[in-house]
């Protein structure tokens, strides 16, 4: 993926997601994301699904990817492709949330990581 400036403020969730869901504060829209990963094909698969504060269902989407190293690197490839699928769709208040609770307590994280 290439790298871009992504013109939104993300939220990244700073708990990890309750078996239900919860809607995100007015103006703002969740992103949702969970992967599997294929280790003897080295494919996974994204889905994202994106509400708003109402519950309604502004978009989703599914990515297949191939040439995937490890379990780790797939949940933070779909968490970088939640924050760009909100991006591309011109949302600009995004809460990011996932099952891969150390993806997204590492984007809270200014420092750099490999």
């Amino acid at each position: 993926m290439e790298a871009r400036n992504l013109p939104i403020i993300f939220y990244p969730s700073s708990t990890p997601p309750s078996r239900s869901w919860s809607p995100p504060l007015e103006n703002f829209v969740k992103a949702n994301f969970d992967a599997s990963f294929i280790p003897h094909d080295n494919r996974s698969g994204t889905g994202i699904i994106i509400r708003n504060s109402n519950g309604e269902i502004m978009a989703s989407c599914v990515h297949p990817n191939s040439d995937i190293l490890n379990a780790t690197f797939v949940e933070a490839l779909a968490c970088e492709q939640a924050m760009l699928f909100s991006c591309d769709l011109g949302f600009q208040r995004v809460i990011v949330e996932g099952d891969a609770f150390n993806i997204t307590s590492k984007m809270k994280n200014a420092t750099v990581d490999r």
